[in-house]
């Protein structure tokens, strides 16, 4: 059996004090035989720093129009199926993220508060000046928020396809983003900066050795990488291999769209 006292020790482990300030990623379950599961695992995060926040998107929202503009990793006029099911966002809606078992506790915290953005939302405690930073032009602005107070990622049980900071990293880098719409109950709107593709974010995990601090929470992986250092280490390798971080999948609109453009820039 994992306690409280067994998350707070790990956090101690990997580095964690009443200072930080973290984005939290964590598996679709608690930590095996965690005694109060992720409610225990939140009330260990908030004796353990002072803010956190969560990515806590709805996909669900988006509608997809006839057309569009180009390159935008979309096959338009074929989502009429999608787009009889999308809902209108609203500040209650589940989240869909790989994370939401752990979002929507977080989500319930008395303190918790939600930021508006029908596609991309975060939800924090005690993080209000960050989640106030989103927009629907920069929806990733918390996460430049977070770098600049020195906060972390804290991975729970979870590899970087769960990492939303390399999505705010690649777009510092200069890599192509994606416009997308959302129904809100004000109608559809219009959400550029939507992210690409993330399934080849794991081989970021060697260039981080110097960073990382790692630790077990039972048989659960616990990993803190200060997020500006995380940055740092993803623009500087897209400047480099512009390819960095996509994936191999060939039928990957995302990914396919960007190897396009770097080749095309190659061209020229």
């Amino acid at each position: 059996m994992t306690r409280y006292r067994d998350c707070i020790n790990t956090f101690r482990e990997v580095g964690l004090t009443s200072r930080n300030h973290l984005i939290v990623h964590c598996s679709p379950s608690p930590p095996a035989g965690l005694q109060g599961g992720f409610e225990t695992l939140l009330a260990a995060l908030l004796e353990s720093c002072e803010s956190l926040i969560t990515p806590s998107f709805t996909p669900q929202t988006m509608i997809v129009p006839e057309t569009g503009p180009q390159k935008n990793a979309l096959d338009y006029g074929s989502y009429h199926e999608q787009n009889r099911q999308a809902v209108f966002y609203h500040p209650d809606l589940p989240s869909t993220h790989m994370s939401e078992p752990f979002v929507s506790i977080v989500r319930d915290h008395p303190q918790a508060h939600r930021s508006s953005h029908p596609i991309l939302s975060f939800t924090g405690i005690n993080a209000d000046e960050l989640l106030d930073e989103q927009t629907l032009l920069s929806p990733f602005e918390p996460i430049r928020s977070l770098a600049e107070l020195d906060g972390d990622v804290l991975l729970i049980g979870t590899d970087h396809t769960f990492n939303t900071t390399i999505h705010y990293a690649e777009q510092v880098a200069g890599r192509r983003s994606f416009t997308r719409w959302a129904l809100t109950r004000s109608g559809a709107v219009t959400c550029p900066g939507f992210p690409g593709c993330a399934a080849g974010f794991n081989t970021l995990r060697p260039r981080l050795d110097a960073v990382i601090r790692c630790a077990d929470l039972g048989s659960t992986a616990v990993s803190l990488i200060p997020a500006r250092d995380l940055i740092q280490t993803v623009v500087g390798w897209i400047h480099v291999e512009p390819a960095a971080l996509l994936c191999s999948n060939p039928d990957c609109a995302f990914c396919c769209t960007v190897h396009t453009e770097i080749k095309a820039d190659h061209a020229h």
